[in-house]
């Protein structure tokens, strides 16, 4: 959690699916592998109010640990996700 709002990855660790929540809206969502491989990116910028959640399908990858940078209204931050 993060100054006044909260981000939140659930459920984590996941099996594939899982989902971001934020109080602020989400402009852009990068998700990386341990090299540094970018694995997903969207960018919610055509939307003038942004998201604020999302749902995410990681099940064709890897069993492992993945990063997602979120940008946000305010920020940008790096959490880390294990898929199972």
């Amino acid at each position: 959690m993060n100054g006044v709002h909260d981000i939140s990855f659930f459920p984590n660790p996941t099996s594939g699916t899982f989902i971001i929540r934020s109080t602020e809206k989400i402009s852009q969502i990068t998700i990386t592998d341990l090299s540094g491989q970018t694995i997903y990116k969207k960018e919610f910028l055509s939307s003038p109010l942004g998201v604020r959640g999302v749902e995410i399908d990681l099940s064709s990858q890897s069993k492992g640990i993945y990063f997602i940078q979120l940008i946000t209204e305010r920020e940008s931050l790096t959490r880390k996700i294990i898929l199972n």
